[in-house]
């Protein structure tokens, strides 16, 4: 599903982002670069990455979601795990039925959308973020860590506990 540069370059014109010169420039640095439309736009200061995003996953029939602000539920994040998460850009959002949604940067990542699935067993439905929306998502990761070491440094100090009251009450008969 890789971004059409006709359709996103059209779009572009539409929205007043980019005028005839500003694709002018684009083919040109395009043909000295290599640059995509998508680099150029951004390296331009035109857009931000999150209105970018927007205009991709328009673009792809696919809905973008910014995840800055959601907390997403433990078991659910856990679904792709943070290695991968991290180094594919890729996590997981919400469960319905047999359906998993995944945001994901480069939604052309197949091996990363694929290991999902095999992983879980789930329908993998493909959402678009953006790069400071994974970044918050992978430090929930940190959080839910840090809440399970507690909870089992809660477990552990808890059964300490139980073994030296019953430790003072032995001491106490003798």
């Amino acid at each position: 599903m890789v971004v059409d540069e006709v359709k996103l370059q059209s779009l572009l014109l539409d929205t007043s982002i980019l005028t005839v010169d500003g694709i002018t420039a684009f083919e040109k640095e395009k043909k000295q670069k290599g640059t995509t439309l998508s680099d150029f736009v951004l390296s331009s200061g035109k857009v931000k990455e999150p209105e970018l995003r927007k205009l991709q996953a328009y673009v792809l029939g696919i809905p973008y979601l910014n995840l800055e602000k959601e907390k997403i539920d433990r078991e659910i994040l856990q679904m792709i795990p943070e290695p991968i998460a991290r180094k594919y850009s890729i996590v997981a959002y919400k469960k319905r039925g047999n359906d998993l949604e995944v945001c994901i940067l480069d939604i052309d990542n197949l091996p990363a959308i694929d290991f999902v699935k095999k992983k879980t067993g789930l329908r993998i439905l493909p959402r678009l973020t953006d790069t400071e929306s994974i970044k918050s998502v992978l430090v929930q990761y940190k959080k839910s860590l840090q809440a399970e070491f507690d909870s089992i440094i809660q477990k552990e100090v808890g059964s300490l506990q139980k073994v030296d009251d019953k430790h003072d009450k032995t001491n106490e008969k003798d």
